[in-house]
C-alpha cells in the first residue's frame, strides 16, 4: 500500500505544467501517482468548482473540504482507492465543522478523541480554526489519517496568534487519539522544519529570525517537540534515511531556486511507534514537478511482517464479507445532491404538483368585453378560495334582457400592451459629398470631393427683401486665383498646385525604422558579475519603492558562503608559500573563477559561484532633491561577510 501527500498549490493550475498538461482528466492523474491513498492540500477551489471529472474519479472515493469564508484559498482533498476506503471521515480537527462536538468516539460513528479542546479553546476560535478548509481527516480502523495544511509564516498579530493556536491544537488532538488507543498518521504541508539539515541556509535563516538555535521559532518548536525522541511520532523519511541532506521538498519559484536545490523541507509523513513495523519505505519525490512543493510518500507492507495479518483485512469493518464491495462514509463527495441525483432541477419550481387539484386554471372575463371576446385561461385563486362573481349594473341602471349578467373576476384588469417603440436609432445616410478620412490627412484638393460644388463667395453686400422683410445674401462667382493658371515648369509640374507626397527611399525608410526602434525597444539589461545579462524584477511591497523596477542577477538564489571558497584559499596560500609549478599551473587554469570569487570578498561583495551574485542596479535611478543625476557609489563592505 502507497500513501502520497502533495501540496499541489491549485489543483486547477496542475495540469498546465509537464507531465501534467498531457493528462486528459484528473483520473489519470492519480492513476500516475500510483498510490492507494493520495493527499492534496492547498487546492484552492471552492465546492462550486468541483465537478464529476474532480470528484467522481473512477476506482476512487473523495472526502474534500473548503474554506467556508475566503474561497479559492488553502483547501485539503484526500482519495482513497476503494478496496481501503475508510469507516469514518472527519471535516476539521476539532469537531466544530459537522456541528455539535462529538466527544467520544462511539460504535455508531465518529472519530472522537478532542481532549481538551473544549476547554482549552473558546467555541468561536474551534470554529475559526476549521473555517479555512485546512483538515480532513479519515478512519482506517488501523490507524486515523490526518491531512492537514498548516498556516504560513504571517508577519501579522491575528494571523500569528491563529497559528500558534492551531498548531497547539492539533498537538491535543493527537495525543487525545493517541491516548484513546488509536494510531495516528499525521501528513501534509506542516510549513515547518526542526532540523538544521532541512534547510537550505540555516545561519541565514537563524539571523533573520533573531534566533540563537535552529529550533528557537514556536513552530520549529512545535515540531521538535512532536517527533522522536521529544515526541511520540516518528518521522518516517528519518527512520529510513537517517543521513540524507539537502532533501528539501519546497523551493521558491519567484527566485527560480530549485535548479539549484535552495529549499526546505516541510513536508512530512509522521506516524506513531505501533505503525512503525507495517512502514517499508518513506521517500521524497522530488523529481515530480508542477508545484513549488513536491511530492512525499510512504509504502506499507501488504501483510504485517511479525503477525502476517493482512492489511486490507485489518482495514475493513470487523466481520466484513471481503467479497462484496464496501460503502464510504457519508461525508464522500459522492454523497452531494449535485452527483447523488436528489438535487431539484430548476423547471422543478415552474411545473404543478401532480397530486394537486386547488391550481386547475380558470376563465377570466371582464365585464367590459362580450363574452364571445373571453381572454384565454389564466393560473389565479383555487375556486374553493374564489369569492362568488356579483353582477355590473350598466350605467343605465338596465340589466340586459338577453341573459344574465357577465361575472367580474376579483383578478386585476388586463391592461393593453402599450404600443412598442421603435429601438432602432436613425441613421445619418451618408450624403454624396460627405468627408473622406482622407481629407484629415491628405491636402483640402486632394480630400475635397468631385460631387460636392464648392462654395461662392460673397462679393456684394446683402439686399433687403421689402415684401417678406428679410435679408437676402447676394453671391457670386469668386475670381479666379492667379496661380491657379499659372503655366507648369520646366519639369512639367505646377508650382501652384498641391503635390502628392513622394515615396521615400530604401535608405530613407530604413534610418527611420532605425529611429522608430531606437524610440519605442527597450535599452538592453545590463550585465551582472558574471558578465550575463541581468533579470529586471519589481518592487511589490509597499513603500517608496513600490512598483519600481531594477536589475538582478538571473542566476538562481543559493547559499550566502559557497564551499569552494575555503578550497580556494587553501591554494592561494599554497601558491603564494612556493607551491609546485604543476600544482601552481592546474590552479591558475582550473580554479580561476573562484580566485575571482576571493576579489568578490575582498569588494564586498557575494562572491561570483554558480548561483546568484549580489549585483542589483535600479531601472530608472533616483534623483537627487536638489537636481541633478544620482549615481550610484560603491557602499561600504559587508559586515557580516569576513574575507
Amino acid at each position: 500500500m502507497r500513501i502520497v501527500s502533495w501540496n499541489v498549490n491549485s489543483i486547477r493550475t496542475l495540469k498546465q505544467y509537464h507531465p501534467w498538461r498531457d493528462h486528459k482528466s484528473y483520473g489519470s492523474v492519480l492513476d500516475a501517482l500510483d498510490a492507494d491513498i493520495i493527499c492534496f492540500q492547498e487546492m484552492k477551489i471552492a465546492r462550486s468548482n468541483v465537478d464529476s471529472d474532480l470528484a467522481l474519479v473512477p476506482g476512487y472515493d473523495a472526502f474534500f473540504t473548503f474554506p467556508k469564508k475566503r474561497h479559492g484559498y488553502a483547501g485539503s482533498t484526500t482519495y482513497v482507492r476503494s478496496e481501503f476506503t475508510p469507516v469514518d471521515a472527519e471535516e476539521g480537527f476539532t469537531g466544530t465543522a459537522g456541528g455539535s462536538m462529538r466527544q467520544v468516539m462511539t460504535d455508531t460513528g465518529g472519530i472522537g478523541c478532542y481532549g481538551d479542546l473544549p476547554l482549552q479553546f473558546t467555541p468561536a476560535e474551534l470554529a475559526e480554526m476549521d473555517s479555512e478548509g485546512r483538515v480532513i481527516i479519515t478512519d482506517h480502523r488501523v490507524f486515523v489519517l490526518i491531512n492537514a495544511y498548516f498556516p504560513v509564516n504571517d508577519p501579522s498579530e491575528d494571523r500569528q496568534a491563529f497559528r500558534v493556536r492551531f498548531y497547539t491544537a492539533m498537538r491535543m488532538r493527537i495525543d487525545a487519539l493517541l491516548a484513546g488507543g488509536r494510531n495516528v498518521i499525521l501528513l501534509g504541508d506542516i510549513n515547518a522544519c526542526y532540523d538544521a539539515r532541512d534547510h537550505c541556509d540555516p545561519k541565514k535563516s537563524m539571523r533573520e529570525n533573531g534566533i540563537d538555535e535552529f529550533w528557537g521559532t514556536p513552530t520549529r518548536a512545535w515540531l521538535r517537540d512532536l517527533v522522536h525522541p521529544r515526541g511520540p511520532m516518528y518521522d518516517s523519511f528519518r527512520v529510513f534515511h537517517p543521513d540524507t541532506e539537502r532533501a528539501f521538498t519546497c523551493w521558491n519559484t519567484l527566485i527560480d531556486a530549485r535548479p539549484v536545490n535552495y529549499g526546505t523541507r516541510i513536508d512530512y509523513i509522521l506516524t506513531s511507534a505501533a505503525l512503525l513495523p507495517w512502514f517499508r519505505d518513506s521517500t521524497v519525490d522530488s523529481d515530480t514537478m508542477g508545484s513549488d512543493h513536491c511530492p512525499v510518500s510512504c509504502v506499507l507492507h501488504d501483510q504485517h511482517p511479525e503477525t502476517g495479518e493482512s492489511l486490507r483485512v485489518a482495514m475493513a469493518p470487523a466481520g466484513w464479507n471481503m467479497d462484496l464491495p464496501r460503502q464510504p462514509p457519508k461525508l464522500c463527495v459522492k454523497y452531494w445532491d449535485t452527483f447523488a441525483g436528489t438535487q431539484k432541477k430548476l423547471s422543478s419550481f415552474f411545473t404543478a404538483k401532480s397530486g394537486s387539484t386547488d391550481s386547475a386554471p380558470i376563465t377570466v372575463v371582464s365585464a367590459s368585453m362580450p363574452l364571445n371576446e373571453a381572454k384565454s385561461t389564466v393560473d389565479c385563486e383555487p375556486p374553493s378560495k374564489v369569492a362568488q362573481a356579483i353582477s355590473a349594473p350598466s350605467e343605465s341602471g338596465l340589466q340586459d334582457s338577453a341573459g344574465p349578467s357577465p361575472k367580474i373576476s376579483t383578478a386585476p384588469p388586463l391592461r393593453k400592451p402599450a404600443p412598442a417603440k421603435s429601438t432602432a436609432k436613425r441613421k445619418k445616410a451618408p450624403g454624396a459629398g460627405q468627408t473622406k478620412i482622407a481629407a484629415f490627412f491628405g491636402t483640402k484638393s486632394a480630400a475635397a470631393s468631385p460631387n460636392r460644388t464648392p462654395p461662392a463667395t460673397s462679393t456684394a453686400a446683402s439686399r433687403s427683401d421689402s415684401q417678406s422683410g428679410t435679408i437676402t445674401p447676394v453671391f457670386e462667382p469668386a475670381a479666379a486665383h492667379p496661380l491657379a493658371t499659372a503655366a507648369p515648369d520646366s519639369n512639367g509640374s505646377n508650382p501652384g498646385s498641391a503635390s502628392a507626397p513622394q515615396p521615400m527611399t530604401n535608405a530613407e525608410a530604413e534610418a527611420a525604422a532605425s529611429q522608430w526602434r531606437t524610440l519605442l525597444n527597450r535599452p538592453p539589461p545590463p550585465n551582472c558579475y558574471h558578465g550575463e545579462p541581468a533579470k529586471q524584477f519589481t518592487v511589490n511591497k509597499a513603500g517608496p519603492n513600490h512598483r519600481r523596477s531594477f536589475y538582478l542577477c538571473a542566476r538562481p538564489v543559493g547559499p550566502e558562503h559557497d564551499p569552494r571558497m575555503d578550497q580556494d584559499d587553501a591554494r592561494a596560500a599554497a601558491s603564494v608559500n612556493g607551491g609546485d609549478s604543476q600544482g601552481s599551473a592546474a590552479t591558475s587554469s582550473s580554479s580561476s573563477q573562484q580566485f575571482i570569487m576571493s576579489s568578490a570578498y575582498a569588494g564586498g561583495r557575494k562572491p561570483i559561484a554558480e548561483t546568484r551574485c549580489d549585483f542589483f542596479q535600479w531601472l530608472n535611478p533616483p534623483k537627487r532633491k536638489g537636481g541633478g543625476s544620482w549615481k550610484e557609489e560603491p557602499g561600504p563592505p559587508d559586515k557580516k561577510r569576513k574575507p
